[in-house]
């Protein structure tokens, strides 16, 4: 485990303009509880997909603006950093800033932009608007896990039925399902079994197949130790 690191940026404040124009997703972060306002669905498909990668430790949304020319100022989309420490920048690139290249729909202004990521010195990422669209089935798996991810952290219980289903794991090493694991913890709250299979799925430590529909009959695999 790397140790809980204090996040070098905070969100900027959401405008009552953006509040009032502006679709605004709000969630919480699983484990963490940290409120987030996310405007558009696809920051938001986004934001979903780093907070159950596994490797992402930290996701702060409206982190920092970069200056692309004179007084032309942008801002970034989210700061990242991964369980290695490294640290990266995000901009969502809608389908209207992309045009067609050599190889595909590329940005049509990311050379302006890597040039300033360079000069302000920080690490960007782009990410395109139809590779987020291509992911909608993980990124729909995702946001049915989050309500019982959010959930498992905040169990009174938790200790007992993470030591349970880690117990009942490591006794099948075979995947199973959402139903035959609660079945087999039948002493225990089918509720909160579920949130904590979701909460270790968020952790990396329980897989599954993201890319086919979540449902009750879905394999989870155990992964590692925890």
């Amino acid at each position: 485990m790397v140790p809980l690191k204090i996040d070098p940026f905070c969100p900027r404040p959401l405008t009552k303009s953006e509040l009032d124009n502006n679709d605004i997703y709000m969630a919480a972060k699983p484990g963490r509880g940290d409120p987030v306002e996310i405007v558009g669905p696809l920051r938001f498909a986004q934001w979903l997909l780093l907070t159950f990668d596994a490797q992402c430790h930290a996701c702060v949304e409206r982190p920092r603006q970069m200056t692309l020319y004179h007084d032309d100022v942008v801002e970034l989309d989210f700061w990242t950093r991964q369980q290695d420490g490294s640290e990266m920048f995000w901009y969502i690139v809608p389908e209207k800033d992309l045009r067609n290249g050599p190889t595909g729909r590329v940005f049509r202004d990311a050379t302006l932009w890597s040039e300033a990521a360079q000069k302000t010195g920080v690490s960007l990422t782009f990410v395109h608007e139809h590779h987020i669209l291509q992911r909608s089935q993980r990124i729909a798996n995702f946001f049915r896990l989050l309500p019982n991810a959010q959930a498992a952290y905040h169990l009174p219980d938790r200790t007992l039925i993470r030591d349970r289903v880690a117990e009942f794991f490591a006794h099948r090493p075979l995947p199973m399902t959402f139903v035959q694991i609660e079945g087999s913890l039948c002493d225990l709250d089918k509720a909160s079994v579920r949130s904590t299979l979701c909460g270790f799925i968020h952790e990396g430590v329980i897989a599954f197949d993201h890319d086919l529909p979540l449902d009750d009959r879905t394999l989870l695999t155990w992964r590692s130790s925890w």
